[in-house]
């Protein structure tokens, strides 16, 4: 099919639950759709991770400790470059910028497509933390009010890209995971669970994004 030129598929948002990759059956599954996004021309993948918040602290670490290794150790069985794959577990995980921004140098069959996992962080957390911040500068003279503009937000985001689409299960309810940024994405839902996705789901969703037209809040 035509693909309508308007939308461009650059970064896509794929919204799980910890239920849908506590089996390394789904793990691998999802890596091995990764040739299929990345040969669509998507250059940043998103997988988040949406924790029950009815899990307590110490429940919500091990589950996220447990996912981490085994995103890891697939990482390793599948031979994914490690520097196009990452992990963030919580606020403190650096995440360098240029991880979006810069070309891609280590195509493979894959293109150039960069895999971001993120565990459990909540968009309206995020946003207090930033407001929170800027507070404490106008309150140290470092700042003023007329300072908090729509940039000044974007400047501060964990994660800057803009998500054009986001694919999430019908069984899910949304979350807030980057709030600010998935203002005006798209939205496409799976009947599937992640362990019988193909490659053909994912075509589906990619032709019915294109087909759109987006009107980006209008």
């Amino acid at each position: 099919m035509t693909k309508n030129e308007e939308n461009r598929l650059k970064t896509l948002l794929l919204i799980l639950n910890e239920s849908d990759l506590l089996d390394q059956k789904s793990i691998l599954n999802l890596f091995s759709r990764f040739p299929v996004i990345g040969n669509e021309g998507v250059e940043n993948l998103i997988v988040y991770v949406d924790i029950l918040k009815t899990i307590d602290d110490a429940g919500k670490l091990s589950l996220i400790s447990a996912l981490k290794r085994q995103i890891e150790s697939t990482v390793s069985e599948k031979s994914f470059p490690e520097e196009k794959i990452k992990v963030v577990e919580n606020y403190e995980t650096p995440v360098d910028h240029k991880f979006f921004s810069e070309p891609k140098t280590t195509e493979n069959e894959t293109g150039n497509l960069s895999v971001l996992f993120v565990l459990g962080l909540g968009g309206r957390d995020e946003l207090k933390r930033i407001l929170s911040d800027f507070i404490d500068s106008c309150r140290a003279g470092e700042s003023i009010p007329s300072e908090m503009t729509s940039e000044y937000i974007s400047s501060r985001l964990k994660l800057p890209p803009e998500p054009d689409l986001i694919i999430s299960h019908s069984k899910h309810a949304l979350t807030d995971f980057m709030i600010w940024q998935t203002a005006y994405s798209e939205y496409y839902f799976f009947e599937k669970d992640v362990s019988r996705l193909t490659d053909v789901d994912f075509k589906k969703a990619f032709d019915n994004f294109y087909k759109r037209e987006r009107r980006y809040g209008a």
